[in-house]
C-alpha cells in the first residue's frame, strides 16, 4: 500500500502502469478512502467542535463524500473515456477508472496540511492555501499522466482531452440544473409542491 503511494511520489508514470498491470482495484480504493478521510478529518479540524458535534460531523460528513466521491470518479472516468476514444485514444474504462484513483493520493496529505498549517498562526491560510493549490496541481497532473498511460496519448492529446471532458462535464451540469429547475417549476406550478 504504502510502495504505491511512494512509487507516486517518486515515479507516478511508473506507478501508474503498475497500478493497470496488476488491476489493483482494491488497493486504490483503500487509498481514495484514505484520502477522503483525510480530507474529513481536516475540514473537521478548521473548526472549533464539541466531540458529539465531531462525531456526528464525521459520520455525515464521512458518508456525503464517500458518494459524492464515487460518483466524480465514476461520472469522471466516463466522460473522460468517451472523449479520450473520440480523439482516438486505445484504451479502457476499467483501466482508466483504476489510474483515476491514483490521483487521489494526494489529498491525503490534506488532514497533515491542515494540522501543520494550524501552527503558523497569522499565516495559517496563506501557507493551507498554498499546500491546497500544491495538491490540486499535482492531482490535475496525475489525472494527465492517467490519460497518457491508458491511452498511450502524448501530453497535448491528454490535455486536450481532459479540456474537452471538462468542458462537456459543465454543458451537462448546466443541462441537469435547467432540467431540475424546470421540473421543480412545474411541480410548484401544479401544486405539487
Amino acid at each position: 500500500m504504502l510502495d504505491l503511494v511512494y512509487e507516486t511520489l517518486t515515479s507516478p508514470s511508473r506507478a501508474l502502469r503498475r497500478v493497470t498491470e496488476e488491476r489493483s482495484f482494491l488497493k486504490v480504493m483503500f487509498l481514495v478512502l484514505l484520502a477522503l478521510l483525510s480530507q474529513t478529518v481536516g475540514s473537521l479540524f478548521k473548526q472549533e467542535l464539541n466531540l458529539p458535534t465531531v462525531q456526528i460531523s464525521l459520520t455525515i460528513g464521512l458518508l456525503a463524500k464517500f458518494i459524492t466521491l464515487l460518483l466524480i470518479w465514476f461520472i469522471g472516468a466516463a466522460i473522460l473515456h468517451f472523449v479520450a476514444e473520440a480523439w482516438g485514444g486505445e484504451g479502457t474504462s476499467l483501466n482508466l477508472f483504476i489510474t483515476l484513483g491514483v490521483s487521489f493520493i494526494p489529498q491525503i496529505f490534506i488532514a497533515p496540511i491542515t494540522i501543520l498549517s494550524s501552527v503558523f498562526g497569522d499565516l495559517e491560510v496563506l501557507i493551507y492555501d498554498t499546500f491546497w493549490l500544491v495538491i490540486f496541481i499535482w492531482s490535475i497532473w496525475l489525472v494527465l499522466l492517467a490519460l497518457k498511460e491508458t491511452y498511450l496519448f502524448s501530453s497535448g492529446q491528454a490535455l486536450v482531452t481532459l479540456v474537452t471532458s471538462v468542458g462537456l462535464g459543465v454543458i451537462v451540469l448546466g443541462v441537469l440544473v435547467i432540467l431540475y429547475a424546470v421540473v421543480l417549476s412545474l411541480l410548484i406550478s401544479a401544486n405539487f409542491l
